[in-house]
């Protein structure tokens, strides 16, 4: 579950990123590339597909002994060429088929987009749906296992980790920002989100519940290297088991740094009010770095969240990181990590359980010819539980996941008209 009460800065930098994209010209082919496998599009006016199969072995807490299951998947990211109504979408899906006996899934992520430009305003819509049946992975399905671990989102699973468990979660947002001169805009945005666990036993629905935000933003750019920000969001948190509401208000101040064409910094933060709790300070930090082959990132946030379902509410210190490299033409690994210690709020419950939980997923892929590849993948994950009443639904102790597959990814086909 992404971050509820600081929604202004993905919105933005959606935004800008498609902008950034219909500037793109595909570029000249001077000698033979090097293996990349699947990609989401950069280049308006492309689509780019995976067909992935996979063999997965998992052992630790969540069951005894270890589960042997056939992976069958597919990724799809598309873009198209509209300098004016740009629209994207992104889908990972397929099915997990136990091999020792256990139950079969299937697992479904869908994220669209859509954007409208004028002279002076920019309008954005998304809306993303994502059903999984276990704790989450890195990568771009957020199931361990069946590859494309570095493809983005690449941090490791937000939120609390929870055991085997179905879930269901939505999220729709929008923004509107007009540019006021040329070096400032100013601009409203919104958000609705809703998570549920659809599995058996009336402890799944406790803490099932929505949210939604609503906020003001305003950016100025300093000069071309460094942007300030400030936005404010006032978010209302609702849980279905439980009588009341958590409402939480945020003011955020930002500064975006361009160090070098390839090296950029974000540093944020501000008061957080939390009615009946009082105030406490969020923050956020992240730095990206590309080099030449590859891409570097660490990411750190402090804040409220949802609780993944498992508690009403928490506040949630997190950091990211992940690098992605090119070893040679047909070459490539990526290693992903996160942290989380996560205390729920007693607002509604006198619940203060910690959950303090560990994640790492690395992949190495090679290139066996023009558009096929093997992989191999492993994701561990660790949770710890303090306290009383932690939900049964919470992973609590090690969990593991070893896979190997082929990839058929080709390239990327045009769309549209050029």
């Amino acid at each position: 579950m992404k971050k509820i009460v600081q929604i202004a800065g993905p919105v933005m930098t959606l935004a800008l990123l498609v902008c950034s994209a219909q500037g793109q010209a595909t570029p000249a082919v001077t000698s033979a590339p090097s293996y990349e496998g699947f990609q989401l599009p950069s280049v308006p006016g492309t689509m780019t597909y995976s067909l992935t199969g996979s063999e997965r072995v998992r052992a630790g807490a969540i069951q005894a002994g270890a589960a042997d299951a056939l992976t069958l998947s597919g990724n799809l990211g598309l873009l198209t060429s509209s300098p004016v109504h740009p629209f994207s979408m992104t889908y990972a899906g397929g099915a997990i088929v136990s091999e020792g006996g256990g139950k079969s899934y299937i697992f479904q992520d869908l994220t669209v987009s859509q954007q409208y430009t004028t002279k002076n305003w920019q309008l954005l819509g998304t809306d993303s749906l994502l059903y999984t049946p276990e704790t989450g992975g890195a990568g771009l399905s957020g199931v361990p296992g069946v590859g494309s671990v570095g493809v983005p989102p690449t941090t490791a699973p937000d939120g609390v980790l929870t055991n085997d468990q179905a879930s269901l979660a939505n999220s729709s947002s929008g923004s509107a920002i007009r540019t006021l001169t040329g070096r400032t805009s100013a601009g409203v945005q919104g958000d609705y989100q809703s998570w549920r666990f659809v599995g058996d036993g009336t402890s799944t629905s406790l803490y099932s519940g929505d949210s939604w935000s609503m906020g003001a933003l305003m950016q100025h750019h300093l000069n071309a290297l460094n942007t300030l920000s400030a936005n404010y969001t006032y978010t209302d948190l609702t849980y279905g088991g439980l009588a009341g509401k958590i409402l939480v208000q945020s003011l955020e101040f930002q500064l975006q740094r361009s160090w070098t064409r390839r090296l950029a910094m974000n540093l944020g933060g501000g008061p957080q009010r939390v009615m009946g709790l009082g105030y406490s300070f969020a923050s956020d930090a992240s730095m990206t770095y590309e080099f030449e082959r590859g891409s570097a990132s660490v990411n750190f946030s402090r804040g409220v969240e949802s609780g993944s379902g498992v508690s009403a509410g928490v506040h949630q210190t997190s950091v990211d990181a992940s690098i992605s490299h090119q070893l040679g033409y047909q070459w490539s690994g990526s290693v992903t990590g996160g942290y989380r210690d996560s205390t729920g709020l007693t607002v509604l419950t006198k619940n203060s359980t910690g959950y303090r939980g560990f994640s790492t997923s690395a992949e190495i892929n090679r290139a066996l010819l023009r558009h096929l590849s093997v992989f191999g993948s492993y994701t561990g994950e660790r949770q710890r539980v303090s306290g009383t009443q932690a939900s049964p639904l919470a992973l609590n102790g090690f969990v593991q996941y070893f896979s190997f597959g082929i990839t058929y990814s080709p390239s990327g086909l045009r769309i549209g008209r050029h």
